[in-house]
């Protein structure tokens, strides 16, 4: 069950990518907690402890794990405010609709 939230344009499911987020952030960056314990809108910042140095990390991670490259406009504050806000930025630019603003 797919409410609009959880899509981009009413297009993308994003579930899927918030659950590699949950990985990245459990396997990858360690955050201390396990998968279940991440809720979607949980703060990266506040309350996934992200820091500074771990933002970077993690969009590295994200680039990789996803194959695309943020744009400067996607390097804002409300990109990472929550994992359902990230998750909704990274579905546009790996959706076939977007391929041509990737550069």
């Amino acid at each position: 069950m797919t409410d609009q939230k959880n899509s981009v344009a009413g297009l993308v499911d994003i579930e899927p990518i918030i659950s590699a987020l949950k990985q990245i952030l459990v396997h990858d960056l360690n955050v201390g907690l396990r998968i279940e314990q991440i809720e979607p809108d949980a703060s990266l910042e506040q309350d996934l402890k992200v820091d500074s140095v771990a933002m970077v990390e993690l969009i590295a991670a994200i680039e990789s794990r996803f194959e695309f490259s943020f744009q400067d406009s996607d390097l804002v504050t409300s990109t990472f405010a929550t994992l359902r806000a990230l998750a909704g930025v990274i579905a546009k630019r790996i959706t076939p609709t977007t391929t041509q603003s990737r550069a």
